[in-house]
Formats: structure tokens, sequence, C-alpha cells
């Protein structure tokens, strides 16, 4: 092989790992879009969770609140007769 035949594999060989470079930073980029868009979507759920569970939360006292007014009206009714 020649001096000018071996520079033109080295470039061509530099040029083949450059493209294989950026096709990896490519998908690293996409991968990272991809991991950030989880993130969010994942706080998103867990502050959905969280406003669902505060809510269930309420209901479970206002449910114990009218549970015991209930019983307390019973329970003065059955004393009056």
């Amino acid at each position: 092989m020649s001096v000018q035949e071996l520079e033109s594999y080295a470039v061509n060989q530099a040029e083949e790992t450059t493209k294989f470079v950026n096709n990896y930073v490519k998908i690293a980029e996409d991968i990272r879009q991809d991991a950030s868009w989880i993130l969010d979507t994942l706080h998103q759920q867990g502050e959905q969770i969280h406003r669902t569970h505060e809510m269930a939360v309420d209901m479970d006292h206002d449910l114990s609140r009218m549970t015991m007014t209930k019983e307390s009206e019973l329970v003065k009714s059955n004393g009056k007769t």
C-alpha cells in the first residue's frame, strides 16, 4: 500500500468513526429526551395520586362525621321513646 492509499484509508476510517459517534450521540440525546419526558410524567402522576389521596382522606373524615352524627341522632331518638 502506498502512503496515499494509507492516508485515504485513514480518512475513510475516521469518517466512518465520526458517523458512528454522531449516531450514538443522537441516540443518547433521544434517550435523554425520553427520560426527561418520563420523569415529568411520573412527577405529574405522583401529584395526581397525592391529590386523590387527600380527597379520599377528606371523604373518609366527612363520612365518619356523618356516621357519628347519625348514630348520635339515633341514640337521642331512642332515648325519647
